[in-house]
């Protein structure tokens, strides 16, 4: 399966309908839902951002910051790291690009100098604006032939599960991997390493 130019965006996307290459399944266990799902946002996301970003010199991180603060006109530094599902460094890296360009402007809050508030600049707006028909164009031409209500329908699905999983983050106790038990499992360690 050939993957198209970077430049070339009216070349033909991947084919979706065909089989994945895949390593025998020796173990018995097939690929989950969630790693699928990671697998195939990974490379919906690459096509996009080839096809599409790149030549506008954005990056797909960059791109889905812009749109969000463009969508919401006005957002906090924190709300943004959240909301993308990315690290506050990671997300100071990014606003230094996006203000850099003058797509986005950085305000502190009055009273609390901790919290910033970002705002789309027009030329920002602009930009999201032109990249978005043409987004949009790549992404129905990834969908094929789906009708309008099967893929929103789609898009439905995958909002509420990614709804659902920001929620029971919010609500379940902390997993085997959690802050507190990676700690207490060092102090362990060292409780053992003295005696």
């Amino acid at each position: 399966m050939t993957e198209p130019p970077a430049t070339n965006p009216g070349a033909t996307p991947p084919n979706l309908g065909a089989e994945p290459d895949r390593a025998p399944n020796t173990a018995g266990y097939g690929i989950g839902l969630v790693a699928q799902l990671n697998h195939t946002s990974n490379a919906l996301r690459s096509y996009v951002e080839r096809a599409v970003l790149l030549p506008e010199g954005m990056r797909w991180t960059a791109w889905d910051v812009l749109v969000l603060i463009c969508r919401r006109r006005g957002i906090e530094t924190r709300a943004v790291a959240a909301e993308v599902g990315i690290a506050k460094a990671t997300l100071t890296e990014v606003l230094a690009g996006l203000v850099g360009r003058g797509l986005v402007r950085r305000h502190r809050h009055a009273t609390d100098k901790r919290r910033v508030h970002l705002q789309p600049t027009d030329t920002g707006l602009a930009l999201v604006g032109r990249l978005h028909q043409r987004v949009q164009a790549e992404e129905a031409r990834l969908l094929g032939r789906t009708e309008p209500p099967v893929s929103q329908q789609f898009a439905d699905m995958l909002q509420a599960l990614a709804h659902r999983a920001r929620h029971l983050a919010t609500v379940q106790p902390p997993g085997p991997d959690s802050a507190e038990q990676r700690s207490a499992a060092r102090r362990r360690t060292r409780v053992r390493t003295r005696t």
